[in-house]
């Protein structure tokens, strides 16, 4: 009998609390705890959620259009997720920036926004994205035609083909990709890191360093100073890359696990004995290195001008009483 009555009062302990609970929110709600000019129903409350703050932008930016910067700027970066990139100088002393959205749906148009601004010495170029909203998709290209005087290019995507058209000898190129197609044509010094795509360029002099994880690489330098170095490397991706025949003090090292090597027959023949698949040399002293390396890939390293068949490994490595290695300089 005990029993039952203290489950009784049980229900009914928790039939009061619930009622509470129910009174409690409806009241809050309401308003009636608090002063009048507090929200009184969900609509009120959920209308004065923060929204995102490229909403009204974004929708009032057309699909396709551009922007002038009239100031000088030091350097240009680019921000973007997915779309064509393509950079191009110009003798007029402004940078234009056209914009192309027509990929986004109608239906996320007030998702995506793309932001074009001068920010202290550098033009920023970023593509902003609502957070945290599953499904916005469409990518957003940009062509920058450059003011003469910007030396400095960063550029920072996921995916979409990258162009650097016609650049300045003194250029400066920095690239972070994930899956993109790389064109570089111009510039003395390159720096990309990425995962895959191509990477195609043609440095005017200068250093280079490519680190990569299955791009093929494919390169060449107009010309070659003094204190240069290149730096290739890809996991999976083939290596090509032509130098100036005039080419001169500078330390070579070619090496992968699994692919094929083949030299100019001119760089051929200042090999050094080095391990298994690995070709080294040195050509006049040490002063610029070479350095082109990858796991499964295959090698070319060539002189601009030599027209005769690449000499493989196997070609090369081998020691004859009529063709010796040089002696290693002391």
């Amino acid at each position: 009998m005990v029993k039952k009555t203290l489950d009784v009062l049980s229900i009914l302990a928790a039939a009061v609390v619930m009622v509470i609970i129910i009174y409690s929110s409806s009241s809050l709600l309401e308003g009636r705890f608090y002063e009048e000019d507090v929200q009184t129903s969900w609509d009120d409350i959920t209308e004065s959620f923060v929204r995102w703050e490229y909403a009204e932008l974004a929708l009032e930016q057309d699909q396709l259009g551009s922007v002038d910067i009239e100031k000088s700027a030091d350097r240009l970066f680019i921000s973007n997720v997915s779309g064509p990139v393509t950079v191009t100088p110009w003798d007029r002393d402004y940078t234009r920036i056209e914009y192309d959205r027509t990929a986004v749906s109608s239906y996320y148009q007030d998702d995506v926004y793309a932001e074009m601004r001068m920010h202290n010495s550098n033009i920023e170029v970023t593509t902003h994205y609502r957070p945290n909203a599953p499904g916005v998709t469409g990518a957003v290209g940009y062509h920058v035609y450059l003011a003469k005087g910007t030396r400095q290019i960063d550029i920072h995507t996921v995916s979409g083909e990258i162009t650097l058209e016609q650049l300045p000898d003194d250029a400066k190129v920095s690239i972070s990709m994930v899956s993109s197609r790389v064109t570089v044509d111009g510039g003395s010094s390159l720096r990309i890191k990425g995962y895959s795509g191509e990477v195609d360029f043609s440095l005017h002099g200068g250093s280079a360093k490519i680190d990569v994880y299955s791009s093929s690489v494919q390169g060449a330098f107009e010309q070659f100073f003094e204190n240069q170095e290149l730096s290739v490397k890809s996991v999976t991706g083939n290596i090509n890359v032509t130098f100036p025949e005039d080419l001169n003090n500078v330390e070579y090292q070619v090496r992968t696990s699994s692919g094929t090597i083949s030299l100019s027959p001119v760089l051929a023949q200042f090999r050094r004995e080095g391990m298994l698949n690995e070709a080294r040399g040195v050509v006049g002293s040490p002063d610029n290195r070479i350095m082109l390396e990858t796991s499964s890939g295959h090698i070319k390293l060539r002189l601009a001008g030599d027209d005769r068949d690449l000499m493989d490994l196997e070609e090369f490595h081998v020691e004859d009483e009529d063709n010796p290695s040089p002696e290693d300089p002391e």
